[in-house]
Formats: structure tokens, sequence, C-alpha cells
């Protein structure tokens, strides 16, 4: 499992940030397309993400937070 998170997306004034818990990068875009928000996907593919490898880390539900920038 990785941690996947976008900074610096979800622009108002200020920026806002996408944190996924995906198995992979096609499973952690998959959830932002299902945010149903076009924003979303299209702010992912903007910015590469930070990765984080969770050793051991027993298989969970795949899983997406964001936060939107404020004004």
């Amino acid at each position: 499992m990785k941690l996947y998170v976008w900074t610096e997306v979800l622009y108002d004034y200020t920026a806002g940030m996408i944190v996924a818990l995906a198995p992979d990068l096609e499973t952690a875009m998959e959830l932002g397309r299902a945010e149903g928000l076009d924003s979303i996907p299209r702010d992912m593919g903007l910015v590469a993400p930070e990765v984080t490898e969770l050793p051991g880390c027993q298989p969970l539900t795949p899983r997406i937070w964001m936060v939107h920038g404020g004004g």
C-alpha cells in the first residue's frame, strides 16, 4: 500500500491538498475521478504526488481525502 500526497492543488486563493491511500497510482487517480468533481482528477494530473511506501501494511480499503484551498 502507498500513500500519495498532492500539494499545491485545488486552489481558491490558497492551495489545497489531496491524499490517497492506494496500492498504485492508477487506483489513486480512479478514486479522484469517482469523487465527481472535475477539478480533482485534473489537479491530480498537474502535479506529481509525493509517494510514501507503507511496507508491512496490511491491505486496506483504498481511500481519498482532500482539502480545498480557501479564500
